[in-house]
């Protein structure tokens, strides 16, 4: 007894069970391809793998979840785990060239579609390789890509819990988030997105609270996470600055620390107030600087007003509170049903207490505000790269922005709140803490489960 309580005392442990069994039911419990974009994938996964390097996609838009829900009812749905497919005549191959040929899966709507092979597909690309050779149906191909997806997810994210020095209990909480569950057990390449970006920062953890300067061994894993970042989502390398900076902090250069001690000297004969007024006015005069010599290219005054009405008008856009904010936490099949919003402010509160909570060596406020402006850089280059195509063609706000695209990149905030807490931290019960925050994420699992069965099988 005491064995398995000292078990489940570990923080990677919970999420084992947890993610596992939450997890799995969501595997077989979500219909095949009401994921957002998981028909693309399926493409691109099995494009991986095929001799064909053009694969035909699903005609899968938000609407299609209520033809989903219908055949579930007619119990049509079933036909998609038994109707063999005759896949290509079976020809598996590692696809490197640029023949096309079409290929089609059973009598599905398809618009065929040039795949772009990805490598964060490549999880799902080999159980779909093994349902195409063991299971050769729909639902077979998908239900396996799923779950060795959701493999990759549950073993890289254990490992990240088990390694990392400090934050164990915020990467638990965003992990085992409703809306990152959903994801993880589909097809997308958000599970390798995740993944990247929880290792990138746990590794930015490590290294902040190591008193050594970087081995050998790390710069090949800074290497080897400046590609994984690249893979993932190319605007991801705008965190890279973050572990440049930790690693500099390492070195006394005798440039830097000139510079340093520039600084040190301005602060002690003008003060703390003076220095940081100092250095608001430089930076808001860089930035009118900057504002003025790109006003020749945009238009200043209209990409003020897109921003201030994609991010402060719910009236104006639609999609801030049901997609974008809600999300985050738990918005659901094709953005068909989410959690009400009263739980998607509860769940900012708890990380909130979490993150001020949290035992934390002494982080310098250096790497805590390097953090806190690569978590502002990297969110506003997912509204920039969603919404510029938008923006040029004249639209008034930026759409098409989903919250689940911000859940992993809050891991970064464990950093900035480790500086935030020299001054601010919550004198709590950590075990008690953890066990309500667990407590708290089954909830809200048991709640995702139940609107799932509600909506597609009732």
């Amino acid at each position: 007894m005491n064995k398995l309580k000292h078990w489940f005392n570990k923080t990677e442990n919970v999420f084992l069970v947890i993610a596992g069994l939450f997890g799995l039911i969501s595997i077989v419990m979500n219909p095949i391809l009401v994921v957002p974009d998981e028909s693309t994938h399926l493409a691109f996964s099995y494009s991986m793998f095929s001799c064909n390097a053009h694969v035909p996609n699903f005609v899968h838009t938000a609407e299609d979840h209520i033809i989903v829900a219908n055949d579930i009812k007619q119990h049509k749905y079933l036909q998609d785990f038994t109707n063999r497919l005759n896949l290509d005549g079976n020809c598996f191959a590692i696809n490197i060239n640029d023949k096309k040929s079409d290929v089609v899966f059973g009598d599905k709507q398809l618009v065929d579609g040039s795949v772009v092979r990805h490598f964060a597909n490549f999880p799902a690309a080999i159980g779909i390789l093994i349902g195409r050779a063991l299971w050769p149906t729909i639902g077979g191909m998908v239900l396996l890509g799923r779950i060795t997806n959701f493999a990759m997810f549950m073993t890289a994210v254990y490992f990240i819990i088990k390694r990392v020095k400090f934050g164990k209990l915020v990467f638990l909480f965003l992990a085992i988030t409703p809306m990152m569950i959903h994801q993880m057990a589909s097809l997308s390449y958000d599970v390798f997105n995740l993944v990247t970006i929880f290792a990138f920062v746990a590794f930015c953890i490590n290294l902040a609270v190591q008193k050594s300067k970087p081995s050998k061994k790390q710069y090949t894993y800074v290497a080897g996470l400046a590609l994984m970042l690249l893979f993932s989502k190319p605007n991801n390398l705008l965190m890279m600055p973050l572990l440049l900076g930790i690693i500099a902090g390492k070195y006394q250069h005798p440039h830097l620390q000139k510079i340093t001690n520039f600084v040190n000297s301005i602060k002690k004969r003008w003060g703390i107030a003076k220095y940081r007024i100092l250095a608001s006015s430089t930076i808001l005069v860089l930035a009118v600087f900057i504002i003025a010599v790109l006003r020749e290219a945009i238009n200043v005054h209209r990409l003020k007003d897109t921003i201030l009405s994609t991010l402060l008008y719910p009236n104006i856009n639609g999609q801030i509170d049901p997609i974008a904010t809600t999300g985050v936490v738990g918005n659901f099949g094709w953005l068909a049903y989410r959690f009400p919003e009263w739980i998607v402010i509860l769940w900012f509160i708890v990380l909130t207490i979490i993150l001020l909570a949290d035992k934390v060596p002494k982080i310098s406020k250096r790497i805590s505000g390097l953090a806190f402006a690569v978590f502002l850089l990297v969110c506003a280059s997912v509204f920039g790269a969603l919404g510029y195509a938008q923006y040029i063609h004249g639209s008034n706000v930026l759409l098409g922005i989903q919250g689940r695209y911000f859940t992993p990149l809050l891991s970064l905030l464990i950093l900035v709140f480790a500086g935030i807490q020299n001054d601010i931290r919550l004198d709590v019960d950590f075990k008690k803490l953890k066990t309500l925050t667990v407590l708290f994420s089954l909830s809200l699992l048991l709640i995702y489960l139940y609107q799932t069965k509600t909506y597609y099988y009732n």
